[in-house]
């Protein structure tokens, strides 16, 4: 079994056990008491304050926040 159809498995055997649901709200909680979702939350006002003079386009914010929001797992 190719790893795709690993992948592909696990995540129906998930979807169908209502595991992903819970994994995802718990996710969800230890994310918010870290404090991860007030830092992701500075991040971009901080860089939606730094471009005043410019427009603020979606995908610019999230090209940069991404990479800081993942390394901040």
């Amino acid at each position: 079994m190719d790893p795709q159809d690993l992948q592909e498995t696990i995540h129906t055997k998930l979807i169908k056990s209502g595991e992903r649901e819970r994994l995802k709200e718990l996710l969800r909680e230890r994310l918010a008491e870290s404090g991860w979702e007030n830092e992701m939350r500075a991040l971009c006002r901080a860089f939606v304050r730094d471009k005043v003079t410019s427009s603020v386009r979606l995908d610019d914010l999230i090209k940069v926040i991404t990479p800081r929001g993942r390394g901040l797992v």
